[in-house]
């Protein structure tokens, strides 16, 4: 039985690619720095979480550790402005979201609504949630005959995605959403300051990414948010132009082969390669 610590040489958070979906756990690049180290490494990413809730499973935690690694994907910054896990396409499970005020924070849909809960509000229209949805209006879900139809229900909803839809993806355009985003990094940054440990936002390149590169004419897409972060006096790092070699090279030497989205085993060994030479481990 092993028994979890209070205290951790490196800490890692965020989603599916801190996690490391699709390769076992010893494949996993958080625990190849482990192997490779000696250093004590915890886990914290899971699949389909948002920024607000890895930076919230860190911070109910109570772990504490040297360094704190926020693994980060391009999609995390879509994902930042919706409590409801891909609502428009039929899901219900909720996640808090943080409200910003000045020097202070809120969370918003604490504690969460639960999948049968959601349903019942989502068919009542009661719930405040519904006003945090990006797009959101109550013609999606009202009692008209369309509505019972998945297809049909996620077409009429499309025209009130317009907004998010259409233009550059979020980390690429300079606005309040991607400000807001920042907001929770900058919060990660200080959160880890008053508890004695370095967090470093590592911003984690995927298939997307290189197709933005290319649609966009883009040197390296995470530009801006390197500069967004660099204004605020949070670290970070991105190992565009390592990864993107290695996918040109072979796209397997990056992405899962199969499942074509995450990192394959030689992905994850180059994540873990980059990270170490960066924090000179």
């Amino acid at each position: 039985r092993v028994v979890a610590k209070d205290k951790y040489n490196i800490i890692t958070i965020g989603n599916s690619f801190t996690h490391s979906d699709f390769v076992t756990a010893e494949e996993s690049w958080p625990q190849l720095i482990q192997e490779k180290t000696g250093r004590s490494v915890a886990n914290l990413g899971v699949g389909g979480y948002g920024i607000h809730q890895a930076l919230l499973r860190l911070m109910i935690s109570n772990i504490k550790a040297d360094t704190v690694l926020f693994g980060v994907i391009y999609g995390d910054f879509d994902r930042a402005l919706d409590p409801v896990y891909t609502f428009y396409q039929g899901g219900c499970k909720t996640k808090p979201i943080f409200e910003f005020e000045e020097d202070s924070y809120k969370l918003i849909n604490v504690p969460v609504l639960k999948p049968s809960e959601f349903c019942e509000a989502k068919q009542k229209h009661t719930h405040p949630i519904f006003e945090h949805i990006p797009g959101f209006s109550d013609y999606i879900y009202s009692d008209s005959w369309w509505t019972h139809s998945y297809v049909l229900r996620l077409i009429v909803s499309l025209r009130h995605q317009n907004k998010l839809l259409s233009g550059m993806p979020i980390y690429l355009t300079n606005d309040e959403s991607l400000d807001y985003c920042i907001n929770i990094f900058e919060l990660f940054h200080k959160y880890c300051e008053q508890n004695g440990m370095y967090g470093k936002v590592v911003l984690l390149d995927a298939g997307e990414n290189f197709r933005h590169k290319e649609l966009y004419h883009l040197s390296n897409p995470w530009d801006l948010v390197n500069a967004k972060l660099e204004a605020r006096g949070i670290p970070h790092v991105d190992f565009h132009d390592e990864l993107y070699k290695a996918f040109l090279e072979k796209p397997e030497n990056l992405i899962h082969p199969i499942e074509k989205l995450h990192y394959s085993p030689k992905g994850n060994q180059e994540v873990c390669k980059l990270i170490l030479k960066d924090l000179k481990l």
